[in-house]
């Protein structure tokens, strides 16, 4: 069987996702699989202004980004917004097309709206015959995520599969399956072994900071409030300027690192996660039982998973800095709230999404 993966680089969940699936797809069967970003198949102002004016306004302008995510989110805009997709897709992705008509495959797995779209089109046509399964990567959806070739959704949660069916989706299409992520995370891993390797004190209270796209200023902000009161450790990322910056402070509670691949590790050591909400950095964290604190999130699918999270007592959203210390403060001299919190993400349905699709192909 031929399978086809296909992600888009606007943010780092839709590739993470994808490339979850693609992993265990190569590992588990035999099947033909080719994975790909859909940006690369269109042409280089579109892929510069939709990444980069992306990144751009979700950092810059938050609530322009809010504002263009709520409004085209309502029912009324709905031939509006297909409209725009279809002129914008027919100018923009020949390429995609070309190379989807090319290549045949049986089955395309996708993790962003852009290709299912493009990919219904030339089903209509019958230009591509392929099985369309769409992983949506947040805990809620947005009318763009809706295409008519798409023969299956895979969701993360009750909560997912509900707004589809109120958007029209009919059941049978839908699949409750978690939102796929590395293999690593459900690994068991060995607590002590690790800190001694990463050089961390395993009886000190410890909280994870994932950057993402915080500012520099609001990363620096959190270290100086925290490092007296618990362990930090922060992953800086691709962020070279705030790595050099805080691995120029000498403190015994600080634990710095730039880009890494073991945040599987990183996640089973400590007690508490600093974070903005985002689908596979939550899947993540709800693999390892991992209380989220959320910070900043990007108003839109953010803020949504956000209020999900904290609605169902799975999350605490901080409004500023001096609430995230109050929250580890409390967590960090109250064991049996820290413990409750754990219980009850520990019920919230879980599902290696990966494994899952293997059944379905």
């Amino acid at each position: 069987m031929k399978i086809l993966i296909i992600h888009a680089s606007a943010g780092q969940g839709h590739k993470r996702a994808a490339e979850a699936i693609f992993n265990i797809i190569r590992q588990e069967t035999c099947h033909n699989v080719a994975i790909i970003d859909s940006f690369d198949f269109t042409n280089s102002l579109f892929k510069f202004l939709y990444k980069k004016g992306y990144a751009f306004l979700v950092t810059h302008f938050p609530s322009v980004w809010g504002f263009f995510y709520r409004h085209t989110d309502k029912p009324r805009h709905t031939f509006l917004n297909s409209f725009f997709s279809f002129f914008n897709n027919n100018l923009n992705s020949p390429k995609l097309r070309t190379f989807l008509m090319k290549e045949k495959p049986d089955v395309i797995i996708s993790t962003h709206f852009f290709a299912n779209e493009v990919i219904s089109e030339l089903k209509k046509k019958n230009l591509v015959e392929a099985e369309l399964i769409c992983i949506i990567t947040d805990f809620l959806v947005h009318h763009y995520w809706l295409s008519d070739g798409v023969d299956k959704y895979l969701v993360a949660c009750w909560k997912t599969k509900e707004q589809l069916l109120s958007l029209g989706v009919v059941e049978e299409k839908i699949r409750i399956t978690g939102i796929p992520i590395d293999s690593k995370f459900f690994l068991e891993t060995d607590r002590n072994d690790i800190c001694q390797r990463l050089n961390l004190n395993p009886n000190k209270f410890s909280a994870l900071v994932a950057t993402g796209t915080f500012g520099f200023k609001i990363i620096e902000q959190v270290v100086n409030l925290l490092r007296d009161e618990v362990q930090l450790l922060i992953v800086c990322g691709n962020n070279k300027r705030l790595f050099q910056k805080l691995s120029s402070i000498n403190h015994e509670n600080l634990k710095v690192f730039g880009l890494i691949t073991n945040m599987h590790e990183l996640m089973s050591v400590v007690d508490v996660i600093v974070t903005k909400p985002g689908g596979l950095t939550i899947s993540e964290a709800l693999v390892k039982n991992l209380p989220m604190i959320f910070i900043s999130p990007i108003p839109g699918q953010e803020t949504n998973n956000a209020k999900f999270f904290q609605d169902n007592g799975l999350a605490v959203n901080a409004k500023n800095l001096f609430q995230i210390k109050e929250i580890i403060t409390q967590f960090k001299n109250n064991k049996d709230s820290l413990e409750q919190f754990k219980l009850r993400l520990a019920k919230f349905p879980k599902a290696n999404s990966a494994e899952e699709l293997l059944k379905l192909i």
